[in-house]
């Protein structure tokens, strides 16, 4: 009987891991899109490879489920994080540059406000992402 006990224990953990892995994999879907959503609202971005850019992935872990949700675009998080005197962390150049663009015209700069896209798409979602991660 007590193997019976073991057996049932060991599939109702088995079924709850496959649950928690559908739910957070679900929540991460949702807040990618929500994330180009972001992205779409967004002027004077290349919103295309941006939005075609963004992924997610599932891990599970020794300890936990882990859901992770990105973008892969190589300026990703230059639009993110911001340039120059803007830069969220403070790290980006405090001089003015130049920079020619695909046309040929010169343009000065000191950087761009950043656009957090996948900050915002997570702090306006909490109670849907919460809800999802419960299976609701």
């Amino acid at each position: 009987m007590s193997n019976d006990f073991d057996n049932s224990v060991d599939k109702a953990g088995e079924l709850l891991i496959k649950q928690l892995l559908t739910n957070t994999e679900t929540a991460a879907i949702f807040l990618m899109g929500e994330s180009k959503r972001h992205i779409t609202q967004m002027k004077a971005v290349d919103e295309g490879i941006l939005r075609a850019s963004a992924t997610y992935k599932v891990v599970l872990k020794a300890t936990k489920i882990v859901g992770v949700v990105g973008n892969t675009a190589e300026y990703a998080p230059y639009i993110h994080q911001g340039t120059g005197v803007y830069a969220v962390e403070g790290d980006g150049r405090k001089t003015p540059w130049r920079y020619e663009d695909k046309k040929g015209d010169v343009h000065w700069t000191i950087g761009q406000k950043p656009r957090p896209f996948l900050e915002k798409a997570q702090t306006e979602n909490l109670k849907t992402i919460n809800k999802l991660l419960g299976g609701g």
